[in-house]
């Protein structure tokens, strides 16, 4: 028996189409949205802080949000970050708007450069990964939930140039259709771009002496066959609506996995991100191992998802 199963992990946190468009010419992100070959266009409402931040006892910046079902508060550790960061500041200078903190140095009473910035969204991609100067904040799978509008890939490029660089109708689409969730949002503001790459695992079991025959420890699948039947995948079972081609018969196909000899596969998502779609919902988890996560399984003709319940 031949089985794969194949873990969706983020390359770069979840970010704004505003923020796509500020920083897709750096240098740092732009490295990281190249190791990407499936992305995910979405919403959600875009929380906001409740008050001014504020410096508690010279370190911990203490956050107070909300959104329309929910609210938390956090403390960042700023000392803690400042040793992560590997600088030295005489102080810190904040400067906050409804949704965003920007953290400069101090030096010699000068303002000078931007060692950090948060947002929500930020705050909780940290939180989810464990972020150890990220304190509180016991809720954050509150603010992890994504309406999915499309799935997309890549199979030339990347998806940094497939979306973002180059002209992308389906983005376009969404930024044009679709109403904010919260009327004091700009639709940009919401709209949230999921930039994946996939990590196999394969497993076999060897039951006969034919199986230990055929049996190739070397035998990799075809990266592209795995993107191209991911996104057949997550279309097929979540109906993401700006998907105009719904892939009816998935799992069959002639450029995914379904004549490759495999007897089983399915996908994992292993981010702390719920997608939401009218007609269902995917839950996964973070982990560097295998995720306690919802998980689309195809054997043979037959494809489901399984709903894992622990989260």
């Amino acid at each position: 028996m031949k089985a794969n199963i194949h873990t969706l992990k983020l390359v770069y946190k979840p970010m704004s189409n505003f923020e796509a468009e500020q920083v897709k010419n750096d240098e740092w992100v732009a490295e990281r949205l190249k190791q990407s070959h499936l992305y995910m266009i979405c919403q959600r409402e875009n929380p906001r802080f409740t008050s001014k931040p504020s410096i508690e006892t010279g370190q911990f910046l203490k956050l107070h949000f909300k959104d329309s079902k929910s609210s938390s508060s956090c403390e960042i550790d700023l000392l803690a970050l400042i040793d992560i960061l590997n600088i030295t500041v005489d102080n810190l200078h904040l400067k906050s708007t409804d949704n965003m903190i920007i953290i400069r140095t101090v030096i010699d009473d000068v303002v000078g450069d931007v060692i950090d910035w948060f947002d929500i969204k930020k705050i909780t991609y940290l939180k989810s990964m464990r972020c150890e100067y990220i304190k509180g904040f016991d809720n954050y799978k509150d603010f992890c939930d994504y309406q999915l509008h499309y799935v997309g890939i890549s199979k030339q490029d990347n998806s940094l140039k497939r979306l973002l660089v180059k002209p992308h109708d389906k983005r376009l689409r969404v930024l044009s259709n679709q109403y904010p969730v919260c009327s004091k949002t700009r639709v940009t503001d919401e709209i949230t771009l999921l930039f994946f790459r996939i990590e196999p695992l394969a497993i076999t079991t060897i039951q006969s002496d034919s199986d230990l025959d055929d049996y190739d420890p070397e035998a990799d699948v075809d990266y592209i066959r795995v993107i191209a039947d991911a996104e057949k995948a997550f279309v097929k079972m979540l109906q993401s609506s700006y998907n105009t081609v719904k892939f009816a018969n998935y799992p069959q196909g002639t450029d995914g996995l379904y004549d490759t000899g495999l007897d089983r596969y399915g996908y994992l998502l292993g981010e702390d991100i719920k997608l939401v779609t009218d007609t269902d919902y995917f839950m996964g988890e973070y982990s560097d191992l295998i995720p306690d996560s919802d998980m689309i399984f195809i054997e043979g003709d037959v494809v489901e998802i399984k709903h894992y319940n622990g989260i």
